[in-house]
């Protein structure tokens, strides 16, 4: 905004000209008066060209952006009554106590000032008869705003800031309409002093001010003040428009210094390192609902998604070591993630493993079946020597070699019965016990078996021995028709094999097996 010149008020309350939109300002007496002219509204009344920066602000928002943090005056802490003026945090009368007013500033009248609690404003600070009202700063300060509020007479207001110096640092001018008005005033060269010079056409009844505030610096003007620890003119690298150093997670954003956001730490759309959120940037936000963050496609910890890995979250994650995902069971995938593979030691129902022993065990198969004899599978550990799913003529029904003697009829291997050895029943060969079959059954009672049902032969037709004399090849016997017992049968034999036997009965009687009977 450019600004008219306007002359030095050399004289400290002598005579002063400002030109102005509707004629000439003379001020004389400390009371402002206009020679002519309908009233303006609002406009800007002048602005020294020696000013480096002289600002208005048209609103309390736009001096509270540019002037950051501020002291403010409400007159809240003050009681209704007729105050001593000058007005100060110094003030000990019927109106404020000690540090009931800000530090810092000065408040002083023309005439008297009292305190009012029915402005539309809440309490504020009111001069009788609406005459000039001062305020001085000290520090001075960079930024000053209040508000005025007059009801009745409808005035205008001419605001002037001057510097320490008494110099003039720039005026505004504004109507007040009736309702409260906001003046707000920025300068780069230190504000001293604002004189306020309320007007109207006929008399003023009192002016009400509030909400005073002040702040030591204007941040944006490109000079570093008190209070600011940059001053770029704007957003910098290094400097946020706050007039604060840029800092990840002071909660203002600085696109000049990489900042995608900046919410004042982690948000649900800001990582704490103010870059917008995205699953996969290596950077953790819990409030966005992210469990992990290890970048990419995640990591041993971390899925892809960002939440924590784990076999069944329906989430694949190589990094982590799993071969494949289920989610709710898979025939594919087994229960740890690993691909289906029988022997793997994880039994996968789905697949259609009755068990799984990491090989063959007692209970499992090596094709991860439950262990079964019958199942044609050999199963060793389970003690199995042979599996043909069904009696053969090698494989008993108990899944052993077949044998005759070990207690296991298999008439596939041509078994009549098998008792486990010799029995009343069954004979040591497997066959059924029969006297004359050739085979010596004691546990049958048999004394001899020839293999014939004639006696007189030395073994009579019960496969009992028979006494020398009836046919025995004993001593005495009758050689006529020479008969004898090789092996428990009876053989045709003459010439030198029945000499032989003969002989041999002769020495000692004919040969049999050692009864195992009692005697």
């Amino acid at each position: 905004m450019n600004f008219a010149p306007l002359r030095r008020d050399r004289g400290r309350g002598n005579s002063s000209t400002m030109e102005t939109l509707r004629g000439r300002w003379t001020d004389r007496t400390g009371r402002a008066a206009l020679a002519a002219g309908a009233g303006v509204i609002s406009c800007l009344v002048a602005s020294p060209a020696w000013a480096q920066s002289f600002t208005v602000f048209a609103t309390r928002a736009e001096l509270d952006a540019a002037a950051g943090d501020q002291t403010v005056e409400d007159f809240e802490d003050a009681e209704y009554a007729r105050c001593t003026s000058p007005v100060s945090a110094a003030s000990d009368d019927a109106c404020f106590d000690p540090g009931d007013i800000a530090e810092g500033v000065t408040f002083t009248p023309l005439g008297g000032l009292r305190i009012i609690d029915n402005s539309p404003l809440g309490k504020g600070l009111t001069t009788d008869g609406g005459g000039e009202f001062n305020l001085a700063f000290q520090p001075p300060v960079a930024a000053v705003g209040l508000i005025a509020f007059e009801r009745i007479a409808l005035p205008e207001f001419y605001v002037t800031a001057y510097d320490e110096d008494g110099e003039i640092l720039g005026s505004v001018e504004r109507g007040n309409g009736g309702s409260p008005i906001f003046f707000g005033l920025g300068s780069s060269t230190p504000i001293a002093r604002l004189r306020v010079i309320p007007y109207a056409g006929g008399g003023i009844s009192e002016v009400v001010y509030d909400d005073v505030a002040f702040s030591p610096s204007l941040c944006g003007n490109g000079v570093v003040e008190p209070g600011e620890a940059c001053d770029a003119a704007g957003e910098a690298a290094g400097c946020d428009a706050d007039c604060s150093l840029a800092e990840c997670g002071d909660g203002v954003l600085n696109t000049d210094a990489g900042e995608q956001c900046d919410d004042g730490g982690e948000s649900a759309g800001c990582d704490d390192d103010c870059t917008a959120v995205a699953c996969g940037d290596d950077n953790a936000n819990e409030t966005a609902g992210e469990s992990c963050d290890q970048g990419g496609d995640g990591g041993p910890l971390c899925d892809p998604d960002c939440t924590l890995a784990a076999c069944g979250d329906g989430v694949l994650n190589s990094a982590a070591g799993e071969e494949c995902e289920r989610d709710g069971g898979s025939a594919d995938c087994d229960d740890d993630c690993t691909l289906v593979v029988c022997g793997d030691g994880t039994t996968n129902l789905l697949a259609g493993e009755q068990c799984d022993a990491g090989g063959e065990s007692a209970s499992c198969d090596d094709d991860c079946t439950l262990s079964d004899c019958g199942d044609v599978t050999v199963n060793v550990v389970a003690g199995e020597q042979c599996d043909d799913g069904e009696t053969t003529a090698t494989c008993d029904a108990d899944c052993t070699l077949s044998g005759c003697g070990d207690a296991l009829l298999n008439t596939d291997a041509g078994e009549q019965c098998d008792d486990g050895g010799e029995s009343a029943g069954c004979d040591d060969d497997c066959t059924y016990s029969s006297c004359g079959d050739g085979v010596l059954n004691e546990t049958a009672g048999e004394d001899c078996d020839d293999s014939n049902d004639v006696s007189g032969d030395g073994c009579s037709s019960d496969c009992a021995d028979e006494p020398a004399g009836q046919g025995g090849s004993g001593e005495g016997a009758s050689g006529g028709g020479c008969g004898c017992r090789v092996s428990g049968r009876r053989e045709g034999a003459t010439g030198a094999v029945c000499a032989a036997a003969i002989l041999a009965g002769a020495a000692g009687g004919r040969r049999r097996r050692p009864r195992r009977r009692g005697a």
